[in-house]
């Protein structure tokens, strides 16, 4: 009688227009997360780590000695790119060699005006979203970089990729650019990935400087500004534009707005792209420090992580870049940026952004403007 008098009050007071009972036979839907996340992250000695909440942790991977360059997850494996990438199709607990070719890109840029060089980070890999087969199912696809010569020639265009495989060992293949004879002009190695909002994969080569892209069901294309009429470079009877004045470090995006990260001088800073990488212009309010990362938190912010400086977030209102330090330790160096989020059981959404930093991991549960420290360390990648 009490349960069936529980339920009768609860649909009274919903169709009186109150919907805040949801504690049925004890539970409270307010507080039952329907869809946990799951966070991973890697220091400087080569460990791996995963979280559920952001503070307590478990070691997935016992440190090696092999700093982490990025992770990433397909589907139930984790991706884990080091000197080479590996997979792991049991939560961690082995980790075989998933690559097909010989071994990852490590291109290392030096940087006049801060004297630094950097390996390329969590760029370097993408676990692609909302992308469907021919038939209509979710299409797991999975882009990385590499250095195999012979994965450059012809029109493939120097990048790996996995194909419903969800990375693991074997199931990785080239792929191809447009066959309209503009993408030929080689080396065209892609040094690092970014989704826009809309669904596009945009791919950067740091080494010539240029700019890919493909759409759900196409094949890679370029938009490259070639003002000076470059053979084989840029986009068919439209060789004018504004392109980057000096090497990106790696791009991002915020919503479908491009965004490069050039650490050289005097051009150094952020620059972004409104059609798919052929004009660029320049942000302004970032540091003259070293640009290690950007993201964009589910799409409503955008962050760029620096050497020694913090972080640092896009005011959409000025169109300027501004500090956001609040709880972060002095001389920050923020090296990896991602985002999580729980669902409840009553639909409510609590969101997360974490960075990893040499201070240790830190969370912000209010758009990336307030942080509080969770696990103290040196930390390198974490998705």
């Amino acid at each position: 009688m009490r349960k069936r008098s529980l339920y009768f009050l609860c649909a009274i007071v919903a169709l009186g227009g109150f919907f805040s009972c949801n504690r049925i036979n004890g539970i409270d839907n307010n507080q039952v997360i329907q869809t946990p996340y799951s966070l991973y992250f890697s220091d400087s000695s080569g460990a791996l780590y995963n979280s559920t909440d952001g503070s307590t942790f478990s070691v997935v991977f016992p440190a090696d000695g092999q700093p982490c360059r990025a992770i990433a997850t397909a589907g139930m494996n984790i991706l884990w790119l080091k000197r080479g990438l590996y997979v792991s199709s049991n939560n961690g607990r082995n980790f075989n060699n998933s690559y097909s070719y010989d071994s990852l890109r490590q291109d290392v840029f030096r940087y006049p005006c801060v004297a630094d060089s950097l390996l390329l980070n969590q760029t370097a890999i993408l676990d692609v979203k909302g992308w469907k087969n021919e038939d209509g199912s979710p299409m797991s696809k999975v882009y990385t970089v590499n250095d195999d010569p012979n994965i450059v020639g012809n029109n493939v265009i120097g990048l790996a990729a996995s194909d419903n495989k969800m990375g693991a060992a074997g199931w990785w293949h080239p792929e191809r650019g447009d066959t309209d004879g503009r993408m030929f002009f080689y080396p065209l190695y892609v040094t690092s990935f970014t989704q826009m909002k809309s669904g596009p994969v945009v791919g950067y080569s740091a080494l010539s400087n240029r700019v890919v892209y493909r759409l759900e069901k196409t094949l890679w294309k370029e938009t490259t500004a070639n003002p000076t009429g470059l053979p084989g470079v840029g986009v068919p009877g439209a060789d004018a534009g504004t392109g980057l004045p000096d090497t990106a470090y790696c791009i991002g995006h915020y919503n479908d707005r491009l965004i490069a990260l050039i650490n050289d001088c005097p051009s150094h800073g952020a620059w972004f792209s409104d059609d798919t990488g052929r004009n660029w212009s320049a942000y302004s309010g970032l540091p003259g420090n070293t640009l290690l990362c950007i993201a964009s938190p589910f799409e409503q912010v955008c962050l760029v992580g620096t050497r020694g400086a913090g972080l640092y977030i896009l005011n959409t209102n000025t169109g300027a870049f501004q500090q956001s330090v609040n709880g972060l330790a002095t001389n920050l160096s923020v090296r990896s940026i991602t985002a999580k989020q729980n669902v409840f059981k009553n639909g409510n959404i609590q969101r997360f952004i974490y960075i990893a930093t040499d201070k240790g991991i830190y969370q912000s549960k209010d758009g990336g403007i307030n942080w509080t420290l969770t696990v103290q360390g040196n930390f390198v990648a974490i998705y």
